[in-house]
């Protein structure tokens, strides 16, 4: 008698083994979709970003979904989402006719500068009071620098604290052009460089853009301001 019963309870098994082996192989696995996922977005991004994050993340509550072949799994960005700030990914089987979509954790980075130390009110900033941070985007502000040039020399509005990002706000300001104000333009055409005479029609900090008149043309360009009355036009 107990050879029966051990019979049929390892026949048992066998058979819920056998179902849930096959349930497996009908069931999509959410590793395959993660891999997916994880390529098709960090291939994207990099086109914009240089220092990034990356994380995919199963959903929280899994429907089970048919096995779709590997080369039928389509990904995209769902609607109304911005590339550097999706918060999900979806995935499509066009084969059994399902979508899902996967939790992403983006981060960006950018390198940007801030003071190495306290810099105090109505100072002219020096290079070896600055440095390179690098920061995720969701703490930067509208405003901040990631070129040096563009702030030795600036006069400190306000006192700096150490570790500080340096935004415009925190500086005087110091108009490379001033409007009225003769200024000279320099052009570049593939290997030719050119420089002229002009009048500048606005005000421009550096890096800003700027109209001009040539004086001897009287046409009006367009340049970036980026000495003390100098206008650099790249044609």
């Amino acid at each position: 008698m107990r050879i029966y019963i051990i019979t049929y309870t390892y026949a048992a098994l066998l058979l819920i083994f056998s179902i849930s082996n096959h349930a497996k192989k009908n069931t999509q696995d959410y590793t395959v979709l993660k891999k997916i996922a994880y390529h098709y977005l960090y291939g994207q991004v990099r086109l914009h970003a240089k220092q990034f994050q990356l994380d995919i993340h199963k959903p929280t509550s899994r429907v089970k979904l048919k096995a779709c072949k590997t080369e039928q799994l389509t990904p995209f960005l769902p609607a109304h989402q911005k590339l550097l700030s999706t918060r999900s990914i979806g995935i499509r089987c066009p084969e059994h006719d399902w979508v899902t979509y996967l939790p992403v954790k983006l981060t960006i980075y950018a390198q940007v500068i801030v003071a190495r130390e306290q810099i105090p009110r109505n100072t002219l900033i020096r290079r070896d009071q600055l440095e390179l941070k690098t920061i995720s985007y969701r703490e930067l502000r509208s405003n901040y620098y990631q070129k040096f040039d563009y702030l030795i020399g600036r006069n400190t509005k306000y006192p700096i604290k150490s570790g500080s990002i340096i935004s415009e706000y925190s500086l005087k300001k110091e108009y490379m052009v001033q409007r009225g104000e003769h200024v000279q333009i320099r052009a570049q055409i593939n290997n030719i460089k050119a420089t002229s005479l002009g009048v500048a029609l606005q005000n421009a900090l550096r890096g800003q853009q700027v109209e001009v008149k040539n004086i001897q043309s009287q046409k009006i360009i367009k340049g970036k301001a980026t000495d003390k009355g100098v206008v650099d036009v790249i044609y």
